[in-house]
């Protein structure tokens, strides 16, 4: 369920954890992650899920990672991404949350984000859900609190 652009970072960084987990299987007692895609301070930032909108645009505009999505989504059944409207639907998001800062919280063009959602998110979601259950690729801090809580 899309709410906010931070559920929108969150889902693009999943996107891209779950897609990764999808083409690149390592054998046991390996360890690979997406973000070891990254060079420099992205690393780190795409390790935390801390990377900004801009700079997943540029992560999005790989032709690497592309194809590394597009497999994922074949994997599941779904048509390929259209990659220039993904960049498209980046840009006006990075654009609408400018205008979001400068107007003080008003809500200018809040169907950006809405849109770039649907686009990448919702089925590729949706799909993984179906076939792994509704909480792949969730924070493991989070499956720790439930464990201890449960």
């Amino acid at each position: 369920m899309y709410s906010s652009s931070s559920d929108l970072r969150q889902g693009l960084h999943r996107v891209l954890a779950v897609s990764h987990s999808l083409t690149e299987p390592v054998a046991v007692g390996e360890t690979a992650a997406w973000w070891m895609m990254l060079d420099g301070p992205e690393r780190e930032s795409g390790r935390t899920h801390g990377l900004s909108l801009p700079a997943l645009a540029g992560v999005f505009g790989r032709v690497p990672i592309q194809r590394m999505v597009d497999a994922a989504r074949s994997s599941l059944g779904l048509p390929p991404l259209d990659h220039d409207a993904v960049q498209t639907r980046l840009r006006h998001a990075i654009i609408s949350g400018k205008a979001h800062r400068a107007h003080m919280g008003r809500d200018v063009y809040g169907t950006s984000n809405k849109g770039l959602w649907d686009l990448v998110c919702a089925d590729f979601g949706e799909a993984v859900a179906a076939r792994y259950g509704v909480t792949l690729g969730e924070s493991g801090v989070l499956g720790q609190e439930r464990s201890a809580v449960g």
